[in-house]
């Protein structure tokens, strides 16, 4: 039993961190998105670099920009000109910058959610488990 609860913390914890990853993309790597789509950098000869639209000192940003493997590049591509959204990719970018549905409050809701669960479910999954093993 002590092993059922140990995975379900971990999962219920992995999920908040979900939660705040999520939120971190959404809010600070999307601030340089957002500007991309304001700017309407749709090919490269619209395209920017984080300097021309006020992000140049923002650290986040730029280690993520160097980053091959940024979530970042799923929806802007680098070219010499700077950085801009492929003209597929707009509507996937709004989908995943734009700022509906994304607050700091709901991730804290959510996350509160999930470990109330979380602590339900150690508690009844005991009965749960004893239960079973009377079934069979």
């Amino acid at each position: 039993m002590e092993y059922l609860n140990i995975i379900l913390w971990s999962l219920g914890i992995g999920v908040c961190l979900c939660n705040f990853y999520i939120y971190y993309n959404r809010i600070v790597l999307g601030k340089f998105v957002r500007e991309l789509i304001k700017k309407s950098s749709y090919s490269e000869n619209d395209a920017v670099f984080p300097d021309a639209v006020g992000l140049q000192n923002d650290l986040f940003l730029k280690n993520s920009l160097k980053s091959k493997t940024s979530v970042l590049y799923g929806v802007i591509t680098r070219c010499e000109n700077g950085f801009y959204i492929p003209e597929e990719k707009k509507d996937k970018a709004e989908k995943m910058y734009g700022l509906k549905g994304s607050s700091f409050a709901m991730v804290i809701i959510s996350s509160a959610a999930i470990i109330a669960t979380v602590y339900l479910l150690t508690i009844i999954m005991p009965y749960l488990v004893e239960l079973a093993k009377n079934i069979f």
